[in-house]
């Protein structure tokens, strides 16, 4: 597990209060996809922050009579939060080729020497298309997130997000008339 989960988890119920269920939604796209926000993770993981002092569970009963448990920050998880936002601590970046490995198609595209040209091309426009949603999606988000006058570095991030997926799209869209050039020219 990350410790960027742990970090992520302190700073949403800092902003908010919440049980585990919402808290699971929130963190989902906040985190690597390789990161795995199950109840296996997620409640053992609340447990020890709560263990740790961190945070606090209260049990609440919801209006549709369930009970479940609000977390809180304590006064010893916000020092913790803020010398972890304070320090240095994971921000450097290692000086390998690690920027492919949280996306599947970009791994596999080290070896597509060992497929046939016509899956290549496959994978390569099914990517695009992914690319092209996900576009959407982000431009959906930023949206709602100026209509709720969200944090301006938030939105920073969104557009450094879809920076990337910009930079995605024209990548495969070489990589695609690339493969097209050796089609007409064997």
């Amino acid at each position: 597990m990350s410790t960027n989960l742990r970090e992520t988890l302190v700073g949403l119920l800092l902003e908010q209060p919440n049980h585990a269920y919402a808290l699971k939604h929130l963190l989902e796209p906040r985190v690597s996809p390789s990161e795995s926000i199950n109840d296996g993770v997620l409640y053992p993981l609340l447990r020890k922050l709560e263990t740790d002092g961190i945070i606090a569970g209260q049990q609440q009963v919801s209006a549709s009579n369930r009970k479940r448990t609000i977390y809180t920050v304590t006064a010893k998880g916000k020092g913790w939060f803020i010398d972890w936002l304070e320090s240095d601590v994971h921000e450097e970046d290692a000086p390998a080729y690690d920027f492919f490995l949280g996306n599947s198609l970009f791994v596999k595209v080290q070896f597509f020497d060992r497929l046939p040209f016509d899956q290549r091309l496959q994978k390569f426009k099914a990517q695009q298309e992914r690319t092209k949603k996900k576009l959407k999606l982000f431009s959906e988000i930023r949206m709602g997130m100026i209509e709720r006058e969200a944090d301006p570095f938030r939105i920073a991030l969104l557009d450094l997000g879809v920076s990337q997926q910009k930079c995605t799209l024209r990548w495969l869209a070489a990589q695609l008339k690339s493969l097209s050039s050796l089609a007409t020219n064997p």
